[in-house]
């Protein structure tokens, strides 16, 4: 005797898990692309890796938060997952531009960075504070699903701020420091 499951359930259950799995795909294929552009676009392999953390961050806040209240994991984490990407990138990329560019200038990595958030930074945390704004409003709704969404979202977007003015900023100032600390040796083993 064999017994099989079927019916539309079943069928439902099984395109949610297929969804999931080709979401969780395609957004770390999207990370490894958006490493690699980040690479091309900056020249540089430190700015990579530097980069890289600050975009990881929101998405590691979401699943903590979806893994602490015990919530399953839908379809619109996984969408959830792309959009805080894509913003915390953006976000990412303004600031390491204008970075390099005060660099360019002449001054520190520290007044580079004071600098970056004399300009750059105003317009994130705007940006930001519309989009938390924008998604608070689903906290509102008496559908759960539109309400963890609107949650979830604002978390997200509130770790991509913290990652790209608070993590990113920090990272960049190690990173020289390290930078600096390895051409200081070279020059001295090289004398």
């Amino acid at each position: 005797m064999t017994i099989k499951l079927t019916g539309e359930t079943l069928l439902h259950a099984q395109m949610v898990h297929n969804m999931i799995s080709d979401l969780g795909q395609s957004l770390g294929l999207a990370v490894v692309i958006i490493t690699l552009v980040m690479l091309i676009e900056f020249r540089s392999w430190r700015f990579g890796p530097i980069c890289l953390i600050p975009n990881i961050f929101p998405l590691v806040v979401i699943s903590t938060c979806i893994v602490l209240s015990s919530q399953p994991f839908t379809v619109a984490d996984a969408i959830l997952f792309t959009i805080c990407l894509g913003i915390a990138v953006d976000d990412t990329i303004h600031f390491i531009s204008r970075y390099r560019q005060e660099l360019r200038k002449n001054h520190s990595p520290e007044a580079a960075i004071l600098n970056t958030f004399h300009t750059v930074g105003k317009a994130i945390i705007s940006t930001t504070l519309i989009f938390v704004f924008s998604f608070a409003g689903l906290f509102f709704s008496a559908l759960k699903g539109y309400h963890h969404f609107g949650f979830y979202a604002c978390v997200g977007f509130v770790a991509a701020l913290a990652g790209d003015v608070i993590l990113l900023p920090a990272l960049l100032l190690v990173g020289n420091s390290h930078l600096n600390k390895t051409e200081t040796r070279d020059n001295y083993s090289g004398e």
